[in-house]
């Protein structure tokens, strides 16, 4: 069972990038993946960790280009969903629910990092 959440504001921001000329809107990718990998970095820091297997397994594959770019992030180990679902006493920092934290607390500086990629010249 795959678990999907999405970041809201990137359709406005996108809508408003049609307005704006071809090399900004190229640009658009670039800033999603690199927003991608902020959200990968945020969710393994929260990330359970007894062997290190689990936080090591996430991962950020962008598809498409441009304002067509789609990002995921996740984890590759079977039991991620299990972890991220279930509550359980965690040390330190790391939490369940830690892919969706990071994409609830994020949503602003997502915005940023792609609005600071397309402004650059």
């Amino acid at each position: 069972m795959a678990l999907i959440t999405k970041v809201t504001g990137v359709k406005s921001v996108l809508r408003n990038l049609r307005a704006v000329d071809l090399a900004s809107r190229s640009r658009v990718g670039i800033g999603l993946k690199k927003a991608g990998l902020h959200i990968q970095r945020k969710a393994q820091q929260l990330t359970p960790v007894k062997e290190g297997l689990l936080r090591n397994s996430a991962f950020t594959r962008a598809f498409g280009s441009g304002d067509k770019t789609q990002v995921y992030v996740g984890f590759t180990k079977k039991y991620a969903v299990f972890v991220h679902e279930v509550p359980a006493r965690h040390k330190g920092k790391t939490r369940d629910k830690f892919l969706e934290i990071p994409l609830k607390e994020e949503q602003g500086e997502v915005l940023n990092i792609i609005g600071q990629e397309v402004s650059i010249r």
